[in-house]
């Protein structure tokens, strides 16, 4: 089984984006394995789905609106653009996702003003 973990952002709200998360995974015929809120500002889902439909959950989170870490990205792009060159066999034909979504809220998201000290 290939594994592979995710990280990104939303600013949606967490009930509608656990919603939104949870139909995609089923629109690309995948299955959720375990579907939490780690606290009031992070979530995770894990879900495995076949390798052949990688490159539809790529577009599908895109379409979700998150924002994918850079990390993230490159792991999915690796994984759409290889897939045709990993070994062939039942176990390989599983992808295993750990998806962590922090979610931004205006609670949680809070700018300051930086205000320079005078230096003496």
């Amino acid at each position: 089984m290939l594994k592979i973990a995710l990280h990104a952002y939303s600013s949606s709200e967490h009930l509608e984006l656990q919603e939104r998360l949870t139909q995609l995974v089923m629109d690309c015929e995948g299955w959720v394995l375990e579907d939490e809120a780690s606290s009031s500002a992070a979530y995770r889902l894990r879900f495995e789905v076949g390798l052949e439909k990688i490159a539809d959950i790529y577009g599908a989170l895109q379409q979700a609106g998150l924002q994918l870490t850079p990390t993230a990205h490159r792991a999915l792009t690796e994984m759409c653009l290889c897939q045709k060159h990993l070994p062939k066999g039942e176990d390989m034909q599983i992808v295993s996702v750990d998806l962590r979504v922090g979610t931004l809220d205006d609670e949680h998201v809070r700018f300051q003003r930086f205000v320079p000290q005078n230096i003496v």
